[in-house]
């Protein structure tokens, strides 16, 4: 059974429609879905820098405050945190990053002073972007009282400490909370940045055998009807 010219144009507006559609599902899944959120507030309001200065959360000005829990091994974080410059310049004095790393207090110094590396686009001199370290239990964690099992986590609030939701991209949730759903051009950015080829090569994969089970069922159904 040969392919007509007709069978080979749908061949190819299937994959130009299912293709598409696995990488926006792709991009929703990896960027776009919010995380169930269980908690009204955040524990704290005094935070301790990893310098050892203190500020109070109740005292930031920004209409909203991302809170970003990370550690130096972690790639996801790493692939996220680095476009944290572009986004507070993009949204300026109306945002402030709070990134609680669960470190060693002396290794996340040595990343903010450190001018080499993956990491040294970290900020401590940007009055809006506040770095300070938690521990992974006791009774002063944050990590323990927030039950946060993986990283980054991140979590959205005021300077009431209201928590306003847990996006599981920060960048989507800052995007989305001051601007709108269609203004997300870093978290696209963040995304294309981060896309793995494999996963377009597993879309043709997968189109593949749905085109191939659909020809062989064709197939199929034609040779007993002429029989």
């Amino acid at each position: 059974m040969g392919l007509s010219k007709k069978g080979v144009v749908k061949f190819i507006l299937g994959m130009l429609v299912f293709i598409p559609l696995i990488l926006i599902s792709d991009f929703a899944i990896e960027e776009i879905q919010n995380e169930q959120n269980s908690f009204q507030t955040f524990p704290v309001n005094e935070v301790t820098t990893s310098f050892g200065e203190s500020k109070l959360i109740s005292d930031i000005e920004s209409e909203v405050i991302l809170i970003d829990f990370w550690f130096a091994g972690c790639k996801p974080c790493l692939h996220e945190m680095v476009f944290f410059p572009e986004l507070l310049d993009k949204y300026k004095d109306r945002l402030t990053i709070i990134s609680y790393s669960i470190d060693p207090v002396n290794r996340t110094q040595e990343l903010l002073l450190s001018e080499n590396g993956v990491w040294s686009f970290l900020d401590a001199s940007n009055s809006n972007w506040i770095f300070s370290n938690t521990s992974l239990s006791g009774e002063n964690s944050i990590v323990n009282s927030m039950n946060i099992t993986y990283y980054p986590t991140y979590f959205i609030i005021n300077n009431k400490g209201e928590v306003l939701f847990q996006p599981k991209s920060g960048i989507y949730g800052v995007e989305k909370i001051l601007s709108s759903n269609f203004a997300i051009g870093l978290t696209l950015k963040k995304y294309l940045a981060s896309f793995q080829p494999s996963k377009f090569y597993i879309s043709i994969f997968l189109y593949l055998i749905l085109v191939a089970f659909f020809f062989l069922t064709m197939f199929i159904k034609n040779k007993f009807l002429k029989k």
